[in-house]
């Protein structure tokens, strides 16, 4: 389990995901692995959420991130209580993270769906800034 706050970034590992942002990442369970390390606590103020994933296509899981207190964690599997749950497959969301589709659009021609509180997933660009 990552527990890493923007202040505290660990040595880079073999075991770590590469944390050099979205553009580095290979598939979509290693970026969503490495989105505490980019993660804005500043841009997040007082935010206290659970964002769930459920990932299809050339990648099938589910995974979460809890943001409280300042700390972003990244837990496999699927959260108790999610704010907000994102059914995307994993080619949809990569594209999305590297800025190859836009995320709005992809959302609006359902590439992807989301269940929850939406303005959350309208937050995530600014508190993972990377």
């Amino acid at each position: 389990m990552i527990a890493e706050s923007k202040k505290a970034k660990p040595a880079r590992d073999r075991n770590k995901p590469d944390v050099s942002g979205p553009q580095a990442a290979r598939t979509c369970e290693e970026l969503l692995r490495s989105m505490p390390y980019g993660f804005n606590p500043g841009a997040a103020g007082g935010l206290e959420a659970v964002y769930q994933f459920e990932v299809t296509g050339s990648e099938s899981f589910t995974a979460h991130l809890q943001i409280a207190g300042g700390i972003c964690t990244y837990h496999s599997g699927p959260a108790a209580k999610p704010d907000v749950i994102v059914k995307t497959p994993a080619d949809v969301w990569l594209a999305v993270s590297k800025g190859e589709i836009d995320g709005q659009q992809a959302f609006m021609t359902g590439k992807y769906k989301v269940d929850g509180d939406i303005s959350l997933l309208l937050r995530l660009k600014s508190i993972f800034s990377g």
